[in-house]
């Protein structure tokens, strides 16, 4: 029976957060308005996760599970943001329309990009190279952030890979 308590409570927190990331800023969303949403105790929802990121974490690592197939550690190594970009493009309607709704929020693409890079490194931990393109790609990110650039992955995909790529940032 708590099984089923903790299953229904999870799907129903999940369900909240995705309705609240098509109308608010992920920034903006207090744990208040998703415990409202899901119809759940904040007393229950502590007792699940610490913050908002464990869930948008676990609505993360469900979307890679649906896409697991397609995630190599050779890929991620060698083209990793073209794999961002095919992971973006295998999103449903809903999880696409997320994503447009939270290009208002800069922080909010990279939060993701380092969930599915920290999940990738929980599927490959012992591969060097796999270590080496996290620290590639989060300098990247990094450096967008710091010099304001904002990015994203659907329309800057090849960009970013081509700076991956030559090892240069521009």
């Amino acid at each position: 029976m708590a099984d089923l308590r903790i299953k229904r409570t999870k799907r129903a927190t999940h369900m909240a957060l995705e309705q609240l990331l098509l109308n608010k800023n992920y920034h903006d969303l207090k744990i208040k308005d998703l415990v409202d949403a899901a119809l759940i105790n904040r007393n229950t929802f502590y007792l699940h996760y610490r913050n908002l990121n464990d869930v948008l974490n676990e609505v993360v690592v469900e979307v890679l599970a649906r896409q697991s197939a397609s995630i190599t550690a050779e890929q991620f190594s060698q083209q990793p943001f073209n794999l961002f970009y095919q992971l973006w493009t295998n999103l449903t309607p809903t999880e696409h329309q997320i994503l447009r709704h939270q290009q208002a929020d800069p922080g909010f693409e990279s939060i993701i990009i380092r969930m599915i890079m920290q999940q990738i490194l929980i599927m490959y931990p012992d591969d060097s190279n796999v270590w080496f393109a996290f620290g590639k790609v989060t300098a990247i990110i990094a450096w967008m952030s710091v010099h304001h650039q904002n990015w994203h992955i659907d329309t800057d995909a090849q960009q970013l890979q081509m700076m991956y790529d030559q090892q240069k940032l521009v």
